[in-house]
């Protein structure tokens, strides 16, 4: 968030002296990419004073296409085409890469919008005449540049199991000069995958990123949870197919044991501390 991205600027400017972490570029994946491209947005046609459509504008423009297009709006519902095509976006498919692909053509059919790709490819105009981009252009958009390569000698990203394809694609291009890239993450905690979030970005870095030191360090140790709190949530853990080998420990003492409590079909069984 931009709290947490804020929290850490500051934390740096007062572990370097003289003002030093101006020349660092911190933030989210969204603000250090909108700034990229204001420094270089007359190269993909737009100024440098381009607008950043909130959420609720992407929305209202969706809304005017479908009503031009005289399509049944309790169909072509705008947070269905919003999620769509940011979806679409952060796998770094464009419009007419869509329009050209017959398997989201047919996905398209099935949930009943075939007019999706041509939405879509509307939406992306009208954007690009209107001077704006929305949140995920600010990835789709971004052409590293071999000077942004070599100035970014040294690469730390958090919380990297909820990268998605774009941002695990632009990581991988700004390090291929320097191939000095830190992340942290936790696959368990790999909760995003409705929109867009790749975990094997994470559990497969050392294969996917070209570094040149790749060295994983588990901190496999919960100083917070009780031992059987924690054992519980391992053994629950190990029954994801996508997950690290790691084995876990605690330093709190055993508590009283695990109570599983019975639910219906739709609220699956619980388990809870009985101490």
């Amino acid at each position: 968030t931009n709290k947490a991205a804020e929290s850490m600027r500051e934390r740096i400017a007062q572990m370097l002296p003289d003002n030093r972490s101006r020349y660092i570029r911190m933030g989210t994946f969204h603000s250090v990419f909108s700034r990229i491209l204001r420094e270089n947005a007359e190269k993909i046609g737009f100024t440098d004073s381009f607008t950043i459509y909130e959420p609720s504008d992407c929305k209202n423009l969706l809304k005017t296409i479908v009503r031009e297009l005289n399509l049944p709006d309790e169909k072509y519902k705008p947070n269905v085409l919003s999620s769509r095509i940011s979806y679409a976006k952060n796998c770094l498919v464009t419009p007419g890469a869509y329009l050209a692909n017959s398997t989201c053509a047919a996905e398209d059919r099935q949930a009943q919008i075939p007019e999706f790709g041509n939405i879509y490819n509307i939406y992306c105009q009208r954007c690009k005449r209107n001077g704006a981009m929305d949140f995920d252009d600010l990835l789709l958009q971004t052409d590293v540049l071999a000077r942004y390569q070599e100035q970014f000698q040294y690469i730390l990203v958090d919380e990297y199991q909820d990268t998605n394809y774009a941002q695990y694609t632009i990581i991988r291009r700004l390090s291929q000069t320097h191939s000095k890239v830190c992340v942290v993450g936790d696959d368990d905690q790999s909760i995003y995958s409705w929109r867009g979030a790749v975990v094997s970005n994470i559990l497969d870095f050392g294969n996917k990123i070209n570094a040149e030191t790749r060295l994983a360090r588990w901190l496999n140790v919960n100083a917070g949870l009780r031992c059987q709190v924690y054992a519980v949530t391992d053994k629950v853990y190990n029954f994801l197919e996508q997950r690290a080998a790691v084995s876990f420990g605690c330093y709190n003492v055993y508590g009283r044991k695990i109570r599983c409590t019975p639910k219906s079909r739709s609220h699956p069984t619980t388990a809870t501390d009985s101490g």
